[in-house]
């Protein structure tokens, strides 16, 4: 019997062997191929509906509803200012020659434009309720008055300027923190533009409720991006994440050059991979499972987008390739989201209400006489001066806590010292002290660590861009790994 198969049965049989206090318990049976006979509680009626092609059309319908609402939004508009579904109907009007879109144009040729992206009925009703809240101005706390595709304005005194919590909409750690029971985020990842802050000091100008008093755990179910999903599939697929994998065998930054192939199973309707066979930069082939996929670095599923993309999965069977690009797309979702909380750069960027970051302990008390972009031993941190002249301390554990400016500046500096000071001599700005190797090799330490931190940025902007469906310009065949 084959041995996933056999985990399978061993992981379902019991729920004192599950040992999982966030999975609802379930009585399960030796006939539970058969149909339950309890009483269940009855599932609620949605707002909307996609209905079967044999079905008359209902009036809720959300083809209906998306006709209904659709106009060229105003400039001053929540559709506007989102822009990615605008740009997609516009799109879509030109593609078809129409001026004018109708209930059946949206369930003809847009609905099998959308569905190829989605495994099964609940992921697509879930990403047309969230096209039927934007496009009706129903999404939580909509309270956007600026263009999210510029910079936040900033207000305040003068040596006080922060950015306005006005501005701030999308409530990613809340959905986080409690799952359905509080409704979605505000906004999706696919429904919004961000803006690039490359400000020095962006991380003084944010409120303080921006920070969170103590960093909270996530509900599992949303952290995973299946708090939507029926409890019996939740649970199997929770299971199936949580089991053990090789990570010394999965974790590495060799590029991936081709996937050669797949083994699948599938239970409560969900299609896992029990085995992927990657081919990577060195030629030879790694085997991994799903369960792998939290082992991975970001950049492993950019390769895998981009190898979609560019057309390198062809040759899988089309069954396949789809159950293999739902797996990358709904863990990378997962993942970009998770980051946004978790990255003060990202989440500025993403117009989060709070973070689950605490306050940056960049107070310099005690350090007051250190030279400028000197590294600390105790506590690790390297001292510099903010856009005040003041002087602070960035901790080397707190480094995604500051904005890219500030990354990118204090990382200059730790340069410049590194390339040009002169070891055991004195130098411009550091009179009182010799430049010693100690400093050459912490500076070194700093600087590995900012430039990862920037580089993981770039490509969770990257992602996020990839995982949003947004349409970019250029030929795919042209597009690279970000370096």
């Amino acid at each position: 019997m084959d041995e996933d198969t056999t985990a399978d049965v061993q992981v379902l049989s019991s729920d004192d062997e599950v040992g999982r206090d966030h999975v609802p318990t379930v009585n399960l049976r030796q006939s539970w191929w058969k149909p339950l006979t309890e009483d269940r509680p009855s599932t609620p009626e949605p707002a909307w509906t996609i209905p079967s092609s044999d079905l008359s059309m209902p009036t809720n319908n959300w083809a209906s509803a998306l006709k209904s609402t659709y106009a060229q939004p105003q400039e001053n508009s929540l559709l506007a200012q989102t822009g990615d579904m605008a740009t997609f109907m516009d799109w879509f009007c030109k593609q078809r020659g129409i001026s004018e879109l109708t209930p059946k144009d949206l369930e003809g040729p847009a609905f099998e434009i959308v569905k190829v992206f989605h495994p099964d009925v609940i992921h697509l009703q879930f990403q047309m309720e969230e096209c039927h809240k934007l496009l009706t101005d129903q999404v939580d706390d909509a309270i956007l008055r600026y263009n999210v595709s510029k910079p936040l304005p900033l207000g305040g005194e003068p040596g006080h300027v922060t950015i306005q919590p006005d501005f701030f909409f999308n409530k990613d750690l809340e959905y986080l923190r409690y799952g359905r029971k509080v409704g979605r985020p505000a906004l999706s990842i696919s429904k919004m533009k961000a803006a690039y802050y490359p400000d020095v000091g962006l991380e003084q100008l944010v409120p303080d409720q921006f920070w969170i008093a103590e960093e909270c755990k996530y509900d599992i179910a949303a952290m995973y991006g299946i708090s939507h999903w029926w409890f019996q599939r939740q649970r199997f697929y929770i299971d199936r994440f949580s089991s053990e994998g090789d990570r010394r065998a999965v974790r590495t930054h060799m590029r991936i050059l081709s996937v050669v192939r797949i083994e699948v199973f599938s239970m409560y309707g969900y299609n896992y991979m029990k085995k992927i066979v990657l081919r990577r930069a060195d030629l030879k082939e790694y085997v991994i499972a799903e369960r792998d996929f939290k082992h991975m670095y970001p950049s492993d599923f950019e390769d895998l987008y981009l190898l979609n993309l560019q057309g390198h999965l062809n040759h899988l069977s089309p069954e396949d390739k789809k159950i293999l690009t739902t797996a990358v797309n709904l863990w990378t979702r997962n993942l970009v989201i998770r980051h946004r909380v978790e990255d003060f750069q990202l989440g500025i960027e993403s117009y989060q209400t709070q973070l689950n970051l605490t306050k940056p302990r960049w107070e310099a008390t005690g350090f007051e006489f250190k030279h400028d972009y000197t590294v600390i031993d105790s506590p690790r941190a390297v001292t510099f001066r903010d856009r005040y002249g003041v002087q602070m301390i960035m901790r080397f554990n707190e480094i995604h806590k500051f904005s890219d400016g500030t990354l990118q500046q204090i990382d200059e500096a730790l340069d410049y010292r590194v390339k040009e000071f002169q070891i055991n001599r004195t130098n411009p700005g550091m009179n009182t002290r010799f430049w010693t190797k100690k400093d050459v090799d912490r500076s070194k330490d700093f600087m590995f660590a900012i430039q990862k931190r920037l580089k993981t940025r770039r490509i969770f902007r990257n992602l996020e861009s990839f995982v949003g469906g947004r349409i970019r310009e250029g030929d795919y065949r042209l597009l690279q790994r970000t370096e």
